[in-house]
């Protein structure tokens, strides 16, 4: 994740906390993510999970959730709201995929990193989610730019734009359960539904 992007994240956690809650959160999301899944209690890991916004409706449903997010000043936000639950500051592109899940949620977070990273974070899931185990991703649709950056009176974030051949390519060890594209606000969002199986 670019070290700008993490920058301004820190610098407006706040400010960028209650943009979020303005969105709200994704609860029809993660319900049907946990009804894929099947699981009573499954461990759930998730990407970028800011300021705990989703992790609050997640974690209604497992006591087995660890969240991770590049931003000191939005994981403390996080650990406040929810203090006992498992909340780690560390980048999307040097974790290192471990311990075994059954869901994985990237709401808005692997739209800031490049094809390369993102790949490597699918195969590295893939290898840790246990047998139809299921992953929920949330992007920018549109074309793939390597410098599509946003400035905003707290600075910039850079993100990356992905459409649906890229995504086919890059999960082609995944069944897709549903790709769907929706207009949320100014921006079109492409959701992603994978699976992993036999």
């Amino acid at each position: 994740m670019h070290e700008e992007t993490i920058a301004t994240y820190n610098r407006a956690a706040q400010a960028y906390a209650q943009k979020f809650a303005g969105i709200g959160s994704r609860i029809e999301d993660i319900e049907k993510v946990f009804q894929l899944c099947g699981l009573t209690n499954p461990r759930v890991l998730e990407l970028g999970c800011g300021d705990g916004r989703d992790a609050v409706e997640i974690c209604k449903r497992t006591t087995q959730y660890l969240g991770i997010d590049a931003s000191e000043g939005l994981i403390a936000l996080a650990r406040k709201k929810l203090p006992e639950t498992r909340f780690e500051v560390v980048d999307i592109e040097s974790y290192e995929f471990s311990s075994p899940i059954d869901i994985l949620f990237a709401f808005a977070s692997l739209l800031h990193v490049s094809t390369q990273s993102f790949e490597r974070v699918l195969n590295d899931v893939y290898g840790t989610l246990s047998e139809g185990g299921v992953a929920f991703l949330s992007l920018k649709a549109g074309k793939y730019e390597d410098s599509g950056v946003v400035e905003d009176e707290w600075g910039k974030r850079y993100f990356y734009y992905y459409d649906e051949v890229t995504m086919r390519r890059m999960a082609k060890k995944y069944k897709i359960a549903t790709l769907n594209h929706n207009q949320r606000g100014k921006t079109m969002w492409m959701d992603v539904l994978l699976q992993k199986c036999k």
